[in-house]
């Protein structure tokens, strides 16, 4: 054969492989599944990829062939060959909305409105201090809570301080130089990825939110201090996960108004202290003779109530302790105590109060009995000594008013 022939017949050749290489195309699965053609793209410069396919017919899909959801999180492929393949796809992770309120029928909120251009705001003048209103704390577990205030005087300052829930990983990392090579561990602290709060604030007239502000989640991880400059009724949302939050409402006052609240607080502080304090079963200068004064520094407190009275004209010295206890059996082991420390006086047995003893001397006399869960004990040290019925007549005005107070 001559070599011209030869060569013919291989151009043949490659020319039928080139021809059967080119006509073997794939079909391929649009990206969504579908067999829409718009989901595979765009088509270039004509934009249009369902040319030439109007007229074909679509093939129907087997029983048992294709794609088919088996169980969220779960897709069941079998492809032509007759292979089963499972692929797990993450499932649908289930959100837990605490809402305290309906959202329903309440306006859309303004992105672009700014809370400084609210109305009625009212400047802070340099003589303005800010007093807290109310302090709300709440530790949080997928739950909400919500508080009402009528804001008369704007603008009240609302503190949010965040104590989350942290949990403890462990980070570990192979060293390959310094002293300590090999594989090393490291616990960090830090909060949980679930602990989130969010205070949302509605104007109670028309609904609509006003303010919401939080931590974790999109919010960063820190204390906020947030305002409302606005008069109105005003609803407070809280809500939150795995958090310990504090929410505390300030209001700022001139100097004037700032003197009379703290006047209000330390009379309110007295009176709660002195309502945990010995009651006013002691006695007191109304309840002795002309002339007698108070002798050094009153104790009082929740156990105790002790005191001095002298009488400069006459000389004479009376001391008044007061012990409280938690039972009476308490108290009259301390009155037993008391009995025998005064043995070298000879005590008699007193007729006021339960278990009591007396004596008396040109130089110290002495009552001592108890009364509910009080242990009272009336003692004189002066020349002359207080006389035995004066200091029954004391006793006998203490228990009626132990009697009185319960």
């Amino acid at each position: 054969m001559e070599w011209g022939e030869q060569f013919r017949e291989i151009g043949i050749i490659l020319l039928i492989c080139c021809i059967l290489l080119i006509c073997g195309c794939v079909e391929v699965t649009p990206p969504a599944g579908t067999t829409d053609a718009a989901a595979y793209g765009s088509a270039g410069s004509s934009g249009n990829l369902t040319s030439g396919l109007d007229t074909r017919t679509p093939t129907p899909v087997t029983p048992g062939t294709g794609t088919a959801i088996q169980s969220p999180g779960t897709i069941q492929s079998t492809p032509e060959g007759g292979s089963n393949n499972t692929t797990m796809i993450p499932p649908d992770i289930p959100i837990v909305k605490v809402t305290p309120r309906s959202l329903e029928g309440l306006p859309v909120p303004t992105d672009t409105q700014s809370y400084s251009a609210l109305n009625n705001r009212s400047a802070i003048g340099p003589n303005a201090e800010f007093i807290t209103i109310y302090e709300i704390n709440h530790s949080f577990a997928n739950d909400a809570i919500a508080y009402a205030y009528t804001l008369e005087n704007p603008p009240i300052y609302i503190d949010l301080k965040f104590m989350p829930v942290n949990g403890t990983d462990v980070i570990s990392y192979q060293k390959r130089t310094g002293d300590k090579e090999g594989q090393i561990e490291i616990t960090v602290n830090r909060p949980l990825k679930d602990a989130w709060f969010e205070l949302r604030v509605y104007n109670q007239k028309d609904g609509s939110e006003v303010l919401r502000e939080g931590f974790g989640k999109t919010y960063s991880q820190t204390n906020k201090t947030v305002v409302l400059r606005s008069s109105g009724s005003y609803q407070f949302d809280l809500v939150g996960n795995l958090m310990n939050a504090s929410v505390i409402l300030k209001v700022s006052v001139n100097s004037a108004t700032l003197s009379q609240f703290q006047n209000v607080s330390n009379l309110i502080d007295t009176r709660k202290k002195e309502a945990g304090l010995i009651p006013a079963i002691y006695l007191t200068l109304s309840d002795l003779p002309a002339d007698w004064k108070v002798s050094g520094d009153i104790t009082h407190t929740d156990a105790a109530y002790e005191s001095v009275f002298v009488n400069p004209i006459t000389g004479h010295k009376l001391q008044q302790n007061i012990k409280r206890y938690d039972s009476t059996e308490k108290a009259l082991a301390a009155l037993a105590g008391l009995k025998t420390a005064a043995s070298a006086e000879s005590p008699a047995a007193t007729l006021i109060g339960q278990g009591g003893f007396q004596y008396e001397s040109v130089r110290k006399s002495e009552v001592a009995f108890v009364q509910s869960l009080y242990l009272v004990e009336l003692v004189s040290y002066s020349v002359p000594a207080v006389t035995l019925a004066d200091l029954q007549k004391y006793g006998g005005l203490m228990i009626s008013r132990i009697n009185t107070t319960g």
